[in-house]
This record gives structure tokens, C-alpha cells and sequence, in this order.
């Protein structure tokens, strides 16, 4: 049962508490609420949060089929900069692109993921461009699938 009264974080006063709030509410199954708590925290500019917000904030948003939204939160996530949500970012906006009409669109995403160094990233984006590469290959597994 959900409670009936929920203490508010405030973002811009204490983003950590609202990014808790947000990851809290998701957990617990309200999307709506733990959107509008990562989306307070994207805007509230700290230097931590913000970016992780925007990153969490995009993954939701990519999970109710909002796309739009996802690809605007996971670019604002990467043009952050930060040195571990950024590259997460790249890896989650190059599946959303790599699942649409345009697949070859998120392979500067993947070998940006793979460039940063990041541990988790980098590995799952040369794990996305070995397995392109392989596609490519004539007598690969998924070439002749192309040809048909």
C-alpha cells in the first residue's frame, strides 16, 4: 500500500536527498513521481546529481516508450560530461538509436563509450561494435540474413 503522504525533497536545496526520493519512488513502482523528482534534480545544475538524474531519468522514460524524452535526457547526460554517467549515457542512448530505423547512427556513441575507459561502458559498447563488425562479415552469422 502506498502511503498516503510522502515527504518532498527539495532538488536545488539538497539534491542528494530528491535523487534518493527519485530512486525510492521507482523502486516502489511510481514512475510518475520518481520522473518528476530525476527531472527536478537534471535542472537543479549540481555537479554530481544532475547528470545521474538526467541519465536515470532517461532510462525511465525509454522503459514507458517515451522516446523523445529519453534521447533529450540521455544527450543532456552526456553533454555533462561527467566521467561515469556520461559514458553510461552514451551506451543507453546508442541502444535507442541502435533499435530504430537509423542502427548505424549509434556507433559513435559506441566507440566514444569504448574511448572513455569507463569499465562498465566501455565493455558493453565494444561488445555492441564486435558483434556489428561480425554482422558485417560475408558468411557471418547474420550476413545472410541482409541478403534475402
Amino acid at each position: 500500500m502506498k502511503a498516503f503522504w510522502r515527504p518532498r525533497a527539495d532538488a536545488a536545496a539538497d539534491p542528494e536527498a530528491a535523487f534518493s526520493l527519485a530512486t525510492r519512488l521507482a523502486d516502489e513502482g511510481d514512475i510518475d513521481g520518481a520522473r518528476e523528482a530525476y527531472r527536478q534534480v537534471a535542472n537543479s545544475g549540481h555537479p554530481e546529481y544532475a547528470a545521474a538524474a538526467a541519465w536515470k531519468f532517461g532510462q525511465l522514460n525509454q522503459r514507458q516508450g517515451r522516446l523523445r524524452q529519453a534521447h533529450e535526457a540521455y544527450q543532456v547526460a552526456i553533454e555533462s560530461g561527467h566521467p561515469d554517467v556520461a559514458p553510461l549515457a552514451m551506451v543507453d542512448l546508442g541502444h535507442l538509436i541502435r533499435d530504430s530505423l537509423y542502427p548505424e547512427n549509434a556507433q559513435p556513441l559506441y566507440q566514444a563509450a569504448v574511448d572513455s575507459g569507463h569499465p562498465e561502458a566501455a565493455r558493453e559498447a565494444a561488445r555492441y561494435l564486435a558483434d556489428r563488425k561480425k554482422s558485417l562479415v560475408p558468411n557471418g552469422p547474420r550476413f545472410h540474413a541482409f541478403r534475402a
